[in-house]
């Protein structure tokens, strides 16, 4: 069988393993033609339509137990065998309508199954370790560790969060074209001094993973500090937006977390919830008694003129 070479739709195959055969007779597994012969300098004029055409004339030619093995022995030959079973799947549905004319529908069926159960083999694989998604999925790229790493906020967490992805990517190390993984015993080994490492840093001065909070000692009523906020949401500045962008409920977080009583204890976040609800105005602080926020407006822009 040979296709007509103009009237393929070919596609563009990243690893196009090609054979030089030392006997006259071409070895039924392998793809060759005089046509693709190069040196390493011109493979990027690959003649890419002719390994088209060779493929699909092998592929349509063998039943399915010889195209069983034809799929094993390229792959066998490939570095990223996903990617080439996802081209060949590709240039199998695009010459649809021409197998249909040349009444090879059956047997293109019957490489299409194939090819996706091939396909499906390699699937297993774990996502970010196949080479087709490699460079969108890959959780160990290191321009996505710094981005996490710069929001860390102590010396000692970023060294720890590093130590972490260190550690995973060790472990999680896959080789898909042997098709095995990193040995139990290894991971456990390498969590073992991951943990030491971990333990050493507890002796370095001033270890912490978390930062630590900063609060600030309110000394006066709580319904003054909370009606300053609330006069904060409401006042409207000149074009027309609240002077603090934020919610109630934010406003009712940051204080509990932020700020403390003169004994260090936390302000009750039901008080702060009550006195921030605008029909309880009886909760908020007489106008002689309240932080007035207008007032310190008008102040100051009485100073600028």
């Amino acid at each position: 069988m040979q296709l007509p070479l103009k009237r393929i739709q070919w596609v563009e195959f990243h690893e196009h393993p090609i054979s030089h055969p030392k006997h006259v007779k071409v070895e039924l597994f392998e793809i060759y033609s005089k046509g693709l012969e190069q040196s390493p300098e011109q493979q990027q004029s690959f003649n890419h339509p002719l390994y088209c055409r060779l493929l699909l004339d092998r592929v349509l030619s063998l039943n399915s137990a010889y195209l069983s093995r034809f799929l094993n022995y390229q792959c066998e030959l490939l570095k990223r065998p996903y990617s080439w079973l996802t081209s060949l799947d590709m240039l199998l549905e695009f010459n649809v309508d021409l197998m249909k004319e040349i009444k090879l529908v059956e047997e293109l069926r019957s490489a299409m199954n194939l090819v996706n159960e091939k396909r499906m083999e390699y699937q297993k694989i774990p996502r970010f370790y196949r080479e087709d998604d490699f460079e969108v999925d890959n959780p160990y790229r290191y321009d996505l560790i710094k981005s996490h790493l710069d929001k860390l906020k102590t010396h000692h967490k970023k060294k720890a969060y590093l130590l972490r992805m260190k550690t995973d990517y060790l472990q999680n190390l896959y080789d898909y074209d042997r098709g095995d993984g990193v040995d139990f015993d290894v991971k456990i080994d390498l969590e073992l001094a991951y943990l030491d490492s971990i333990q050493k840093m507890r002796n370095e001065k001033d270890f912490e993973l978390e930062a630590k909070s900063i609060f600030l000692v309110w000394e006066g009523p709580l319904n003054v500090l909370v009606d300053f906020y609330y006069q904060c949401l409401n006042y409207k500045t000149e074009n027309n937006r609240p002077m603090l962008s934020a919610t109630k409920r934010e406003i009712e977080n940051f204080i509990v977390k932020h700020y403390r009583k003169p004994d260090g204890s936390e302000f009750n976040a039901t008080t702060i919830r009550t006195i921030l609800t605008p029909s309880r105005n009886e909760k908020r602080p007489n106008e002689d008694k309240r932080i007035s926020l207008e007032k310190i407006i008008k102040k100051d822009e009485e100073k600028r003129s």
